[in-house]
């Protein structure tokens, strides 16, 4: 089915992006360091008569992934993959994926390198068609595909599948340079997720 056959669909899509944008500009700071202030009843009031039908929130479709990370990666998997690895709890900083990730019902993981401290950050969420769609149009305009780990992408040291039409996966850390870098863990968290 093309673009053109779905014109609901567009409507929906541009709809929810302008409540995106709604919200997200509630986000910008009060003033810039300059003292000039930012009106962000103006963004929304241009943002809304742009919207051909009245804007309603989005709808979280996100379901619980009914996983855990002990299921996603194993002991087993993980020394396969490099004995040097373990599983922690949360680093101090976390990654706006893992962030949403979680807040979508989902889980993130974390295993660092004994040696050289590098973490590794695997999240795995079951977001909706509405959310896949949007990641994989997004995906498709600014990262790089990644045939070798299925329907996958990879940018910034982040691996990013969709498999099937449910789940929204990330492999990601600052020892990644490519997406062959993840494809072990990525195996490993796709053939648990069935």
């Amino acid at each position: 089915m093309t673009i053109a056959q779905h014109p609901r669909r567009i409507a929906r899509i541009a709809a929810i992006a302008a409540v995106a944008v709604v919200a997200l500009s509630g986000c910008a700071p009060e003033s810039s360091e300059h003292g000039a202030s930012h009106s962000p009843s103006a963004s929304a009031s241009a943002s809304s008569s742009a919207s051909p039908e009245p804007s309603s929130p989005a709808v979280d479709e996100s379901t619980a992934v009914g996983v855990t990370c002990d299921q996603i990666i194993t002991a087993q998997n993980l020394y396969d993959f490099n004995p040097n690895y373990s599983r922690i709890d949360a680093p101090a900083s976390v990654s706006a994926t893992a962030k949403e990730a979680i807040d979508r019902k989902g889980i993130a993981c974390y295993y660092v390198n004994q040696t050289s401290g590098e973490v590794i950050t695997v999240t795995v969420a079951t977001p909706g068609p509405t959310k896949l769609a949007a990641l994989r149009s997004e995906l498709t305009a600014t990262a790089t595909a990644a045939p070798a780990l299925g329907d996958a992408w990879f940018a910034d040291g982040q691996a990013t599948v969709l498999a099937g039409s449910t789940y929204w996966i990330t492999v990601s850390s600052d020892a990644f340079y490519e997406g062959v870098d993840a494809q072990q863990l990525v195996t490993y968290v796709t053939s648990h997720l069935g």
